[in-house]
């Protein structure tokens, strides 16, 4: 390798290693031999004035004042005050951990900030998150969100991503309140549990994910005693090589960052008993310090002396040991010192005062369409959307001259895309003052499969089943897809090969958030096809009945736009499956799986329960879906998404008669995930026969009217135009031998996205918006089919303007 380096000129060997842009893989080349050693060195590729290996000063918090002061040295440079933040909120500037270089700001409204480079990045508040161990304790235990703390990472040598760790612990309190807000069952539990979940911020997906870190050997004790552990006035917490080290309560958490792992290392003990104890946790030289700074007794009120101590925790020998370095009393040792109270080698550099912000100085005195000619280079809604938020100079400037174009992002409702029976190709119901949508003739294909619209997301539509596009309708642009490679259904080895080879029992799903991405993503999932007794007796072995569905890991090919590639991605389930393989074998699967996207997860209907995908977690919960309906002839469900997020709606017949019915029962659900679990929350349950057929039609008013039929011009020759109301109860006798009861009158067509309304097309073919939070009907307009309740796929569309797809 020597010899190799010495026939490259220098500067061709320096012009190679300058590629490595990372300081870890440039430090890497700079050991490999003694030729890559010196031309690193000599040409200070590897930076160390760049990197957080040198003192730059002390931040500290002073009694009296509640902003942070900076205590360098005189001859270094300083940090200048945190005014161009834009904000002189005293929370929103508490300095609350630091990591190499970082620090994190704000109890509320947080900030990781760069003092050294002046920049920062603003955080999502994290979602409320519970504290582990707490079932059965008063509710001032259990649901309190703000018994937390947050830790940062840093580690510029690994990466220019950064992470924040918050993570729970239990409130302090004394005998004998905590005896009265905890049952004994609940002091008896370990502390910290064998499985501890975390909140983690990444700064590459920008999103709060839940991470379970498992615990290696003894818990530091219950959670009776964590109760009567008195709180630190502050959790330091330090990371090195690779790990964060917490303290909490009376120890240290030795969290493992690649493992996933953590270990309890109980803080040194032997102390004297004191009136004073300050302790903390720190990195030095060789790895983590621990100190305490104490008083011992003198009088009974008084202290002779303040005892200084520091440990080592060495890891060296496979196990945590804390070794004493130093124990000295301050005391004496400060009494003789030789002061030099005029050589002021370091000082106080700047204290943050509580001025104007500079940042609105700054811009006023630019000329406003400079300033929004600069924030309009910020391309990424998102980002925009950040800068908003930075003061209120800029939130005017974005404001005033609409760089964040609602218009442009899937904000509102456009219209309706429907199918009706006896049509190949969807109809568009819209409002006849919005914009139309063109019929899809400019794919340049006619095959029914290739337009028939399989799933949406946010402004974008899946379509076909073999010859698979990614199309926005609203500006015409779309993306051919490659086939997706062959895949099994999970669980079903030892089944017949008609079930363990079948490659069709798979619906693909869309997710495109344009606030996140311009980037879209496909999921295909298998699921279990319906075989009812006694052909799933034959077809599978009892073994296979048994097994759980859905899997514990759970294998998706996903589809990326980035990559424009197929790729398997393994999901672990939390939680319980919804049942065994042969439960799924008897349940009917829906005539339509439908799913929606919302904050991050995409939920998906399969069977008789959703599956909850965290996108950023690669994990995936199971939420069973309600239960309780009567027993009815017809069902049709609805999953989507509305004001508050994901809503599950219910629209049936009940009897009256043997084989008749004398309403259509709507139930609308809403999925409740504020207290850390899902649950189910029935927003209403009417019976729309008596509510529709007192209803003041207007059959003259308009609003939403068929913008296109895709060209389908033998459909509309033979539908009716007449409006004729049909409840379709009558079509037969019903004590006739042949009688088929019409089950089919009233179809549901999605939820507002904005609103809490339901859609649903009536008996007179027309189409209603039930406002379900106030009970009031909107006659939207005449939707034409042959019969009644001829609908039967539909979803709300929202137009989306931003973005580019591939293929033109």
């Amino acid at each position: 390798m020597e010899d190799l380096t010495q026939l490259l000129p220098p500067d061709v060997l320096v012009d190679v290693l300058r590629r490595l842009e990372s300081p870890r893989r440039l430090a890497a080349s700079r050991c490999v031999c003694k030729a890559w050693r010196d031309i690193v060195d000599a040409y200070r590729l590897l930076r160390a004035d760049l990197l957080p290996l040198s003192l730059g000063g002390i931040f500290t918090y002073i009694h009296g004042t509640d902003l942070p002061k900076y205590f360098s040295p005189v001859s270094s440079e300083t940090i200048v005050p945190f005014d161009y933040l834009g904000t002189q909120d005293v929370e929103s500037l508490t300095i609350m951990q630091h990591c190499n270089g970082l620090l994190l700001l704000g109890e509320e409204e947080v900030r990781v900030l760069n003092p050294a480079s002046r920049q920062w990045a603003c955080l999502p508040s994290p979602p409320p998150m519970f504290t582990p161990c707490m079932e059965g304790a008063h509710e001032i235990i259990s649901s309190c969100t703000t018994d937390h703390d947050m830790y940062l990472v840093f580690d510029p040598m690994m990466s220019s991503d950064f992470k924040i760790f918050l993570i729970k612990y239990v409130p302090n309190h004394p005998s004998p309140d905590c005896n009265q807000l905890a049952k004994p069952e609940v002091h008896a539990r370990e502390w910290p549990p064998s499985t501890f979940v975390f909140l983690v911020f990444s700064s590459e997906t920008m999103e709060w994910e839940e991470k379970p870190f498992i615990r290696e050997g003894d818990a530091a004790g219950t959670v009776g005693h964590m109760f009567q552990v008195d709180t630190p006035r502050h959790y330091y917490a330090t990371y090195w090589r690779g790990a964060l080290y917490v303290h909490q309560h009376d120890f240290l958490m030795r969290i493992t960052l690649a493992g996933s792992k953590y270990q309890v290392i109980k803080l040194p003990t032997g102390l004297h008993e004191i009136e004073y104890d300050y302790n903390y946790v720190g990195k030095s030289e060789k790895g983590v310090y621990y100190t305490s700074l104490y008083g011992y007794d003198g009088l009974r009120y008084g202290y002779n002396g303040y005892v200084l101590r520091v440990w080592f925790l060495d890891e060296s020998r496979g196990h945590m040991k804390w070794d004493l370095k130093c124990e000295v009393n301050l005391k004496p040792l400060l009494a003789d010192f030789p002061w030099k109270c005029n050589d002021k080698p370091w000082a106080l550099r700047h204290a943050i005062k509580r001025t104007r912000s500079s940042i609105e100085d700054l811009t006023q005195l630019l000329p406003p369409d400079v300033l929004a000619d600069v924030l309009r280079r910020l391309e990424s809604p998102r980002r925009l959307a950040a800068s908003r938020c930075v003061c209120k100079a800029w939130r005017d400037i974005v404001d005033a001259y609409r760089l964040l174009r609602a218009d442009l992002l899937p904000l509102s409702l456009g219209g309706i895309f429907t199918y009706i029976h006896g049509t190949d190709l969807p109809k568009y119901f819209s409002p006849v003052s919005s914009e139309t949508i063109a019929p899809f003739d400019y794919l340049g294909t006619h095959g029914v499969e290739s337009l028939t619209i399989m799933q949406h997301c946010n402004g974008l539509l899946l379509l076909g089943k073999e010859e698979v596009r990614v199309l926005n309708p609203t500006t015409r642009q779309w993306a051919c897809l490659p086939s997706p490679p062959p895949m099994f259904t999970p669980c079903m080895e030892g089944a017949h090969e008609i079930i363990s080879s079948c490659t069709t029992d798979h619906d693909m799903y869309l997710v495109f958030d344009p606030m996140m991405s311009s980037d879209f993503k496909i999921f295909l999932i298998k699921y279990v096809p319906n075989h009812p007794s006694p052909d799933c007796n034959q077809l599978a072995k009892p073994e296979v009945h048994a097994r759980e569905w859905p899997p514990s890991t759970f294998v998706f090919l996903v589809f990326s736009s980035e990559t424009m590639e197929w790729e398997e991605k393994p999901f672990i389930r939390e939680g319980d499956a919804a049942g065994t393989v042969g439960h799924m074998f008897q349940v009917d699967t829906p005539r339509h799986c439908y799913a929606t996207y919302w904050r991050g997860a995409l939920y998906v209907h399969q069977h008789d329960f959703l599956m909850r995908i965290t996108l950023a977690g690669s994990k995936y919960q199971v939420i069973k879906l309600p239960t309780g309906l009567h027993e009815i002839e017809y069902d049709y469900n609805y999953v989507g998404k509305s004001e508050k997020g994901v809503y599950y709606t219910s629209l049936y017949g009940y009897d009256g008669l043997r084989y008749g019915y004398n309403g259509y029962g709507l139930r609308v659900w809403f999925l409740d995930e504020s207290r850390g679990h899902m649950k189910w929350d029935l927003k209403c349950e009417v019976n729309l026969k008596p509510l529709l057929a007192d209803f003041p039609w207007k059959c003259n008013d308009k609003p939403w009217a068929l913008r296109h039929g895709n060209d389908d011009h033998s459909y509309m020759s033979r539908v009716l135009m007449e409006e004729k109301f049909d409840w379709g109860f009558d079509y037969y006798n019903p004590h006739e031998p042949v009688y088929i009861p019409r089950r089919y009158a009233i179809s549901l067509l999605g939820f507002h996205p904005n609103k809490e309304v339901v859609f649903f097309h009536t008996p007179s073919k027309r189409v209603v918006a039930y406002h379900f939070d106030s009970s009031k009907i909107e006659d939207l307009g005449f939707l034409p089919t042959e019969h009644p309740g001829d609908v039967y796929i539909s979803f709300s569309y929202m137009p989306c303007r931003t973005g580019e797809l591939s293929d033109n």
